[in-house]
C-alpha cells in the first residue's frame, strides 16, 4: 500500500511540475512577443526620428532661401523707392522720358532699361541715378 501511495504522490508531483513548466513556457512566450513589439517600435521611433531631422534639414535649407530671396526682393524694392516729393510730382507725359524694361538684370545686377529712343551707350534715365543697393553709379 504504501509503495501504491508513493507512487500517486509522485505522480501528482510530476503533473503539478509539468504544469508549472508549461506556465513558464506561456509566459516565456508571452514575453517574447512583447520583447518583439517593444523592439519594433524602437525601429518606428528611429525611422520616425530620422525623417524628422531631414525635415528639419530641409526646413533650415528652405528658411535660408527664403532669407536670401528676401534680401534680393528687398533690394530690388529699394531700387523704385522714390522720395515724397518725388511721389508728388505728376509722371512724365513724352514718350522720350517713358523707361522700357525696367527691372533687375538676369543676375541681380543693374538695370539695363533705356529711356525708350534712346540709342545704346548713351545716357541712362533718371532713375538709375543709383543702384539697387544703394550706391552711385560709376
Amino acid at each position: 500500500d504504501q509503495a501504491g501511495s508513493t507512487m500517486t504522490d509522485v505522480v501528482a508531483a510530476i503533473q503539478r511540475v509539468t504544469h508549472i513548466v508549461g506556465e513558464i513556457s506561456a509566459a516565456s512566450a508571452e514575453q517574447s512577443q512583447g520583447v518583439a513589439q517593444v523592439g519594433e517600435a524602437i525601429t518606428q521611433m528611429d525611422q520616425v526620428t530620422q525623417q524628422n531631422a531631414a525635415l528639419v534639414e530641409e526646413s533650415a535649407a528652405a528658411a535660408d532661401s527664403l532669407k536670401r530671396q528676401a534680401r534680393q526682393l528687398v533690394d530690388a524694392v529699394a531700387f523704385f523707392r522714390v522720395s515724397a516729393q518725388e511721389s508728388a510730382s505728376p509722371p512724365p507725359t513724352r514718350r522720350s522720358q517713358s523707361v522700357t524694361g525696367c527691372g533687375l538684370g538676369p543676375r541681380g545686377d543693374a538695370c539695363t532699361a533705356r529711356p525708350a529712343g534712346l540709342i545704346k551707350g548713351s545716357r541712362p534715365a533718371a532713375h538709375h541715378a543709383r543702384t539697387p543697393h544703394g550706391r552711385a553709379p560709376r
